[in-house]
């Protein structure tokens, strides 16, 4: 994302500037706890509950470039070190109101898109399909929370057709907050799993219940969400919503859409619509049950909203994903595959149900999954028993958690096979120069914080 300072003056009227101000940022962070990388803009979100403008002052050692403050405020506690953007009234009322009237001048269709695991996938995927039919505004790069999705729509061009955003929710009434704030005519989950389970007191029944919240309301003349039925908690979900659902299956072949797939290291699939009796083959260039899962839900999407077949495998062409999510580089004949933007159960686990489709040899390398609280170690040790099913070359845990409750249950599903366990980003290169040979595939995963990925730069670093 790259929002402009000339962006801002718009929806910031009176604005004033005070030190030295960047011309451009990468985000808009409204709570200091959903911060992350450097460039971005602290605009303080303020409600009846809590005022994000008490935490002003920690913004520059959290990594902030500039805030936005009122001048009430600026007088009540004076300047600070960061670049400041001085504005007349509360700033996120401010933004509320720019960001309300942009939505209701928006004519086309709004989807949102959630989920545990798979949602950015999911999200570039029903953008593509729709490309094929309009012009797209989607999400840009990992930008999912409360301040992504307000940039998200703000900076929609008045070409568009569709916006496509993702919806990232750590904590409880984040997605009802969001609804409002998109009012999205299209819903949809990629899955329900335990990501941020630990900001739900470790009750996965209350996370499923918060993501279940955006099918309650849906705005538009035929508004409907698109659900799996795979999905964890999908009784919840039926219940919970107070719009009509599409259900789409990859192993119920009553569903409306019906994914058979063809090819699973290729992501070659046929999607059937049951009740029209229609066939449409496609080939997503990935491998995974899951990445099939996620197109199924985009390519329903396209064709409720009357994209034809025919456009959507144009638009599928145009299929990308961002960051740190399957990437795929050669180092030394090895084949990394970097997946390391985030991590939880239910991702880990179809990481390693696609590494058992792979052929030659694959190495993965697994580090900690943060934010599970008290599950923690429950989720580590499932994966660990996960990992012993995927008949992997090598198995390569990294950091406290991993080494102790993952590698564990590796080691007791494959006694004659331990995993192998170090705790530095050192010992995993040392590790690989001992196991990897060219040809092989190496898989790494943990969550961003873990900084796993950096261990592939460092291989390049040693190249160049």
């Amino acid at each position: 994302m790259n929002i402009s300072i000339k962006e801002i003056t718009a929806w910031c009227v009176n604005s004033k500037f005070q030190g030295d101000v960047p011309s451009s940022y990468t985000d808009l962070v409204l709570e200091l706890g959903n911060a992350h990388g450097n460039r971005w803009l602290f605009w303080p979100a303020t409600n009846p509950i809590w005022d994000e403008r008490n935490n002003i002052a920690k913004a520059e050692g959290a990594g902030a470039a500039a805030v936005v403050v009122d001048r009430e405020w600026l007088a009540r506690n004076g300047s600070v070190d960061l670049p400041m953007i001085i504005v007349d009234e509360v700033p996120y009322e401010l933004l509320k109101r720019a960001v309300a009237s942009k939505r209701d001048s928006f004519g086309g269709e709004v989807i949102a898109v959630s989920g545990s695991a798979g949602k950015t996938t999911t999200r570039e995927l029903t953008a593509a399909f729709l490309r094929g039919e309009g012009q797209v505004h989607a999400t840009n790069e990992n930008s999912n929370s409360g301040g992504g999705q307000c940039a998200t729509l703000l900076q929609t061009p008045t070409v568009a057709k569709y916006i496509v955003s993702e919806v990232g929710i750590c904590g409880p009434q984040q997605m009802k907050h969001s609804c409002r704030l998109l009012k999205p005519t299209v819903a949809t989950l990629s899955s329900i799993g335990t990501a941020h389970v630990g900001n739900f007191k470790g009750d996965r029944m209350l996370l499923a219940k918060e993501k279940a919240k955006i099918f309650d309301k849906l705005w538009g003349e035929h508004p409907f969400g698109v659900v799996s039925r795979e999905i964890d908690y999908l009784d919840l979900i039926r219940q919970k919503s107070n719009v009509p659902l599409v259900e789409v299956s990859l192993e119920d072949n009553t569903a409306p859409y019906f994914g058979e797939i063809l090819d699973i290291t290729q992501g070659r699939m046929r999607i059937v619509e049951t009740k029209a009796g229609v066939a449409t083959e496609l080939v997503l260039d990935r491998p995974g049950k899951f990445m099939c899962a996620n197109a199924l839900l985009g390519f329903a999407i396209a064709r409720e909203l009357g994209v034809t077949p025919a456009q959507c495998l144009d638009g599928l062409k145009s299929f990308s994903v961002p960051g740190s999510r399957w990437r795929k580089v050669c180092v030394d004949g090895v084949n990394y595959i970097d997946d390391t933007f985030n991590a939880n159960s239910t991702s880990m686990k179809a990481v390693l149900d696609t590494a058992k489709s792979m052929s030659g040899r694959v190495i993965v390398v697994y580090g900690d999954m943060l934010e599970l609280g008290d599950l923690s170690e429950e989720l580590h040790r499932e994966v660990g028993r996960h990992a012993a099913h995927a008949f992997l070359d090598e198995f390569i845990t990294f950091g406290p958690m991993s080494c102790r409750w993952m590698a564990d249950e590796y080691d007791q599903g494959i006694p004659h096979h331990k995993a192998l366990r170090t705790q530095t980003l050192d010992g995993v290169q040392q590790m690989l120069k001992e196991v990897a040979c060219p040809g092989d595939t190496v898989i790494l995963k943990a969550s961003n914080a873990m900084n796993l990925s950096n261990v592939l730069e460092q291989q390049n670093e040693r190249l160049t």
